[in-house]
């Protein structure tokens, strides 16, 4: 990860204390991770339950889900909306 980039993450406002990141590739795991070690509440959505269930192992998000992001539904039920 570039260092602008851990830039711009160490400087988000501390109001907003809970993200969400849809994908967990390695750059959306990579964001996971970093914002979860800065303090922040994460929760990190993938359609592939290995990657949801590494997440989960390495402790790098507050919270993973397996869901189709394709589908509103699915991530209203996740309580992406609250994120």
């Amino acid at each position: 990860m570039n260092l602008s980039f851990l830039t711009f993450l160490r400087n988000l406002p501390k109001e907003n204390k809970q993200f969400a990141v849809i994908g967990l590739g390695r750059f959306g795991r990579a964001v996971c991770s970093t914002l979860y070690q800065l303090g922040y509440e994460v929760l990190g959505t993938d359609i592939d339950e290995k990657l949801v269930s590494q997440v989960l192992t390495n402790k790098i998000a507050s919270h993973a889900v397996q869901l189709d992001s394709k589908e509103p539904s699915a991530l209203k039920e996740a309580g992406i909306l609250e994120f």
